[in-house]
């Protein structure tokens, strides 16, 4: 028998009260910056590490070992030629244009929602085997306010043809690529006449599920005028020991926020250690000279030609002793319970031409929360002549925090104190920055 009524709104889909066009800077306008920047966003898979510097390549690479040797293997996914920049530049000067509400803008499926996005393709890759054909990729930009310019997913769509999808906050500024909410409908129960408040059903399971909730309660407080304070406990809220009925109320008013995209998995366990261990290093770089990072072991730079011939520098090595002695000068550098990052030092590297003295760098490894696991930012910069800071920013280094000692080391990963030789070759002198995002 039923005992309740339901009223639903009139209008179940949200209407669009503005006029029939808006007038807005272009998506290309706006994410032309970006390209000129010359970023660069890496992302680590278990194979692979994809490489995408904004305006420029597309390359994806790994490291082969054989023995003590090691070697690169890499393949370019597509270019973006200065000339095509250039007209890319040309069609961006047109700094606004009038866009129909209405209008069809492509979209994608992302975690099930239809997500508008804009496209720039990337050409003129590495030959491939299969089609005998340039690599090509297409570029997804979506808008999503707390991206930075992270790599969401990359897709092999067709036989050396790959789609990759960006998190790009630039792209909430247009109006017609922001994020799209699921849509929520409140259903107001209006009990039938001769019928109670509330269905009977309801009250039944309310009851019974008040007592498997009192099974696991606390109770607490002045029971001797027979009042009893009932505290349930809850594994997943931060706080409950206080409930009073104006938070109760705001709570149930407040509407739960549909995020956009879930959490991706956890990065595989065994790069990370890998990666701590020194056994997997970071390449980044976009310029003239590029960097190569392996944790515990080295900092270095070099230039390779297009025959291979490789010019190298060592910007430093790590050495636990040196590390310790730099601490203890700079006792600011120590990692203290709270902080949110860990100093290394690493030493000795190639004699610079200008001061005289080997090269240093501070490794800054910092916890960022990200929306991907696998995604991290990367840069290198020279605030003094051969004296360098290399920053990791990932979500990786967070839970490692908390096995982190003074020194600002992680006890499950001690490297050995491999000294390497220097590296020689041309100074490079310049106090460029070149930032990568993982």
């Amino acid at each position: 028998m039923r005992d309740m009524s339901v009223w639903c709104p009139s209008s179940m889909e949200t209407t669009i009260t503005s006029r029939n066009s808006t007038k807005v800077r272009a998506p290309l306008a706006l994410l032309m910056p970006l390209f000129k920047q010359q970023s660069c966003n890496l992302r680590l898979d278990r194979y692979w590490t994809y490489e995408l510097c904004h305006g420029r390549y597309i390359k994806q690479y790994r490291e082969e070992r054989e023995g003590k040797t090691t070697r690169l293997l890499e393949f370019t996914l597509g270019i973006i030629t200065e000339k095509s920049l250039a007209s890319l530049s040309e069609q961006a000067k047109t700094s606004t244009q009038e866009i129909p509400v209405s209008a069809n803008i492509p979209t994608t499926k992302i975690e099930g929602l239809d997500t508008p996005y804009f496209m720039v393709n990337y050409t003129h890759g590495s030959i491939c085997d299969v089609t005998g054909q340039p690599r090509t990729s297409h570029v997804l930009f979506v808008c999503y306010e707390e991206g930075q310019h992270d790599i969401y997913s990359i897709k092999e769509i067709y036989s050396c043809e790959y789609e990759i999808v960006i998190l790009s906050p630039i792209l909430c500024q247009h109006p017609l690529y922001r994020s799209r909410e699921l849509p929520q409908t409140y259903l107001h129960c209006i009990p039938m006449e001769g019928s109670p408040k509330r269905p009977r059903n309801l009250l039944q399971i309310e009851a019974e599920s008040l007592k498997l909730r009192s099974s696991d309660a606390i109770l607490a407080g002045d029971t001797s005028s027979g009042s009893v304070k009932l505290k349930v406990l809850d594994d997943e809220k931060e706080d409950t020991t206080t409930t009073t009925s104006s938070s109760s109320s705001s709570t149930s008013e407040r509407r739960p926020r549909v995020p956009l995209f879930s959490p991706q998995p956890a990065i595989d366990q065994k790069l990370v250690e890998d990666f701590l261990n020194g056994d997997y290093c970071l390449h980044g770089g976009s310029r003239w000279w590029k960097y190569e990072f392996c944790h515990g072991r080295k900092v270095e730079q070099y230039h390779e030609e297009q025959d291979g011939t490789r010019t190298s520098i060592l910007l430093g090595y790590f050495n636990m002793e040196n590390h310790k002695k730099w601490i203890t000068q700079n006792p600011e550098k120590s990692y203290k319970p709270g902080k949110r990052q860990v100093s290394h030092f690493y030493s000795g590297g190639t004699t610079c031409d200008v001061t005289g003295a080997p090269r240093q760098v501070e490794v800054k490894l910092k916890c960022k929360e990200s929306n991907s696991p696998s995604s991290m930012a990367v840069y290198l910069q020279e605030p003094r002549t051969c004296e360098y800071v290399l920053v990791v920013e990932t979500s990786i280094v967070c839970p490692l925090l908390q096995h982190a000692d003074h020194l600002g080391w992680f006890s499950a990963a001690l490297p050995p104190d491999a000294a390497q030789d220097d590296g020689k070759g041309d100074d490079s002198g310049g106090k460029e920055s070149n930032s990568c995002l993982i």
